[in-house]
């Protein structure tokens, strides 16, 4: 009997573990842009970069980049801000990077980049969030990263994972699912850094 509900209590939790998995990896539906990948190294706050994709079939604007608090001013520099925002084409990456020189010299595929000088001052810990120029805000996306004691006022927006920084050349990524124009995407993995690359997708 005790071998029965041994083997009762370990199947249940082998479905649970998978049913949880399949709810993480699919638990996201946004229509604006989408953060992909990130790398924030403490020890090299120059070599900071976001990877942000347009899973959509129109173009769509990055409008305010916002770091450390939901309410915090646009951190994109004021040439890009008088433009009214970073355009990102259907189905293409942009890469936000501290340092475009020294991106530039570490990854070879020469992706769309705009430098943002101001990832380079990430801090401690806290949280990063963009805006999609004309939707709503249900449609941001962001991540949390550092020392959860310091980034818990972004519990209410963003949830509980918070991000340790980028370290041994790791990256975080999502691998996105798509099923022609509509996306979905789980939390972030530990990943090799593949700027650009398009092999993340799972396509249906």
């Amino acid at each position: 009997m005790k071998s029965f509900l041994k083997l009762y209590y370990f199947l249940l939790a082998q479905v649970f573990i998978i049913f949880m998995g399949t709810q993480s990896f699919s638990q996201e539906k946004k229509d604006g842009i989408i953060i992909s990948e990130i790398f924030f190294n403490e020890s090299e706050p120059h070599a900071n970069w976001i990877e942000l994709y347009n899973p959509q079939i129109d173009t769509l604007v990055l409008e305010r980049l916002r770091i450390s608090h939901f309410r915090t001013i646009n951190i994109l520099p004021p040439l890009i801000r008088k433009m009214g925002g970073l355009v990102v084409m259907p189905d293409e990456y942009l890469i936000l990077c501290a340092d475009s020189t020294y991106f530039y010299s570490k990854f070879s595929n020469r992706i769309k980049i705009a430098m943002v000088p101001e990832l380079a001052l990430v801090g401690k810990g806290g949280f990063l969030v963009t805006v999609t120029k004309n939707l709503e805000d249900s449609d941001n996306d962001g991540f949390r990263y550092g020392d959860p004691r310091i980034s818990v006022k972004a519990q209410e927006y963003l949830g509980d994972q918070v991000m340790e920084f980028s370290k041994d050349n790791y990256s975080y990524s999502r691998y996105l699912v798509k099923t022609g124009f509509e996306i979905s995407f789980g939390d972030f993995q530990k990943s090799v850094p593949t700027p650009g690359d398009k092999n993340n997708f799972i396509k249906y």
